[in-house]
């Protein structure tokens, strides 16, 4: 959603005209020249229409000016767009839209910080559940910038007009979207996996286990770690101690040492958060492993490896029946994905026939035409 800022209004002087193209000199004196007009030539008076001439005022909770500039650089938008629309239809979008802004700017007021937080924390688990993607609490904010691309504020900017509507049609309207919000049908489902087959369509993946120690800004603690690791390294060779006694002992990652260091999930070939967390020359280590066996020390953006592969598969498509997301199969993530999507176009439903309505009623809207 837009937002709108206000436009401080432009009185327009009115000229006669014969001085609309003068000088610069004439132009300073126009408001000189308008007061001595006599009586009888003020009907040859007549307005510049600019980019700056308010078209209409809107004041719901504050007042914002839509002016000619901005309604013209909507139509050439819509029109960028392959959308014909006259002025007069994008002057009421705005004008709707600036009521929406307005009550959007009013509520976000009377969240806390700590909703905020909660709010962003569930939009990010959302997102990532789309994705097929678990995620932890602890990496909400990596997968917000480092995979989403965004700063956490301009994330929470971007969500926070959604939440606030979705909290206020779920509350006003909740009989109205009982009604219109259906199940999936089979046929919608099947249609729905067909249409994007592509997403579920597995890269070549392994299970990895490892024994991690983090790396440190104190180049001797680092040192001492490396050392340790290619110790260990040496006796997994030898056959003095194996990998999960390994584990127990030296690994320091508290998320795989209790279960024989194995890392939950799969990880995807040419995977960007495999990358992120055990760099380029670690992943390309893991997948030339052979199940079962052990790499060498490899040092990661975070620290030293010895990676064990403990399963591979090949590249596959999932079928509907197939495990998608843990706990998930396919089919229930299909069927959820299309509930969404059905709630979602209940909620804009809500919002254009109830809501927007209401608020338009309240708002005091002056048109001064087009």
């Amino acid at each position: 959603m837009k937002k709108f800022l206000i436009v401080f209004l432009v009185f327009l002087t009115l000229v006669s005209p014969v001085f609309a193209g003068g000088s610069k000199e004439k132009e300073e004196k126009k408001e000189e020249v308008i007061t001595v007009l006599p009586e009888s030539e003020k009907s040859s008076v007549t307005s510049i229409t600019t980019s700056t001439t308010v078209l209409a005022t809107v004041k719901l909770y504050s007042e914002t000016q839509i002016t000619k500039g901005m309604v013209d650089e909507y139509v050439a938008a819509a029109k960028e767009a392959g959308e014909e629309i006259t002025a007069q239809e994008a002057l009421e979008t705005l004008i709707a839209q600036s009521v929406y802004a307005q009550y959007i700017e009013n509520e976000a007021k009377n969240i806390s910080d700590e909703d905020l937080q909660k709010y962003v924390a569930q939009a990010a688990l959302s997102v990532a559940s789309q994705y097929g993607i678990n995620l932890e609490a602890d990496k909400i904010s990596d997968f917000i910038t480092n995979t989403l691309g965004y700063s956490i504020q301009d994330f929470a900017n971007l969500v926070l007009p959604q939440i606030i509507a979705e909290k206020a049609l779920t509350e006003k309207y909740a009989d109205f979207l009982k009604e219109i919000i259906t199940d999936p049908t089979e046929e919608q489902i099947e249609k729905t996996y067909n249409d994007n087959i592509d997403l579920f369509k597995i890269n070549e993946s392994v299970r990895v286990a490892h024994i991690f120690m983090p790396i440190t800004d104190n180049a001797s603690d680092n040192a001492t770690k490396l050392s340790t690791m290619t110790s260990v390294k040496a006796k997994l060779n030898a056959g003095t101690i194996t990998f999960e006694k390994a584990v127990s002992d030296y690994s320091q990652d508290s998320g795989s040492n209790t279960n024989g260091g194995v890392i939950s999930g799969w990880l995807e070939k040419d995977s960007a958060l495999g990358v992120q967390y055990f760099g380029e020359e670690g992943v390309k280590a893991i997948f030339n492993l052979a199940v079962g066996q052990i790499s060498n020390v490899i040092e990661g953006p975070s620290g030293y490896h010895i990676f064990k592969l403990i399963a591979h598969r090949d590249a596959y498509t999932l079928s509907l029946d197939d495990e998608y997301a843990e706990g998930y199969t396919v089919k229930q993530f299909l069927t959820e994905a299309i509930l969404e999507e059905f709630y979602n176009q209940a909620l804009s439903i809500a919002l254009n026939e109830k809501l927007l309505p209401e608020l338009m009623e309240q708002a005091t809207i002056t048109r001064t035409g087009v």
